[in-house]
């Protein structure tokens, strides 16, 4: 995932809810969870190593 900002934006504004907003895993990159419209949890990863 290039930008995990744009793509939380995107499930919110499809109806989609963010269960944890971005945090740093450092020296991997950024995190975000969230609900899609069905209810399935997913997440997204953005590789940073300068992230933290």
């Amino acid at each position: 995932m290039e930008n995990v900002d744009e793509f939380a934006e995107k499930v919110s504004g499809a109806g989609g809810k963010i269960t944890m907003p971005k945090i740093p895993i450092p020296g991997v990159g950024w995190f975000v969870t969230f609900d899609d419209t069905q209810g399935n949890s997913l997440g997204l990863i953005q590789t940073d190593e300068k992230a933290g």
